[in-house]
């Protein structure tokens, strides 16, 4: 008993093996690489960069230790998940005599904190209260004293909050 092959018998039963296994290399690629990308931002997002360093630069009236805790951001918290915004939000409100701030993230877990002093401008009366404010109307104090600032009088102050601008009424 004599066997044949043919030469195209071959060709299509090997062509059809190959088709199978092309099919599903796209979708082994796709969810390798999806695979990865979930344990890299799982990994960001928990154990890497964790913040273990502060840096406060500028000039203030406020210790350094006072800035960092008026900012909220303690050792340890994700330096991709905090909110920069929030973190500076909160140091200009809680301390007034800070005009400025600016959180910088600085990879892989250091937090910079830029500061520019407010600077006491006048103090303005109104119904037995002084208060001092900086040049943009932000209340930096309040309480009687003698300042040797130039005095603003005959405004009706609506609200007095230290560290928020003035409301006229």
């Amino acid at each position: 008993m004599k066997v044949e092959y043919s030469k195209d018998s071959h060709k299509t039963t090997t062509a059809k093996r190959n088709k199978k296994p092309r099919r599903l290399r796209p979708v082994f690629f796709i969810f390798i690489v999806i695979l990865v990308l979930g344990v890299i931002s799982a990994l960001m997002l928990t154990v890497l960069f964790t913040v273990k360093n502060y840096t406060v630069n500028g000039t203030s009236i406020y210790t350094r230790d006072e800035i960092i805790s008026a900012a909220g951001i303690d050792k340890g918290d994700n330096l991709i998940r905090i909110s920069t915004e929030k973190a500076k939000d909160r140091i200009e409100k809680s301390l007034p005599y800070i005009k400025n701030a600016e959180i910088i993230r600085k990879f892989p877990s250091t937090i910079i904190i830029e500061i520019t002093a407010a600077e006491e401008f006048a103090s303005v009366e109104s119904d037995g209260n002084i208060c001092v404010i900086d040049t943009d109307c932000k209340i930096l104090k309040c309480e009687p004293s003698d300042q040797k600032l130039p005095k603003i009088k005959g405004i009706d102050i609506t609200d007095i909050a230290v560290g928020e601008a003035l409301e006229f009424g």
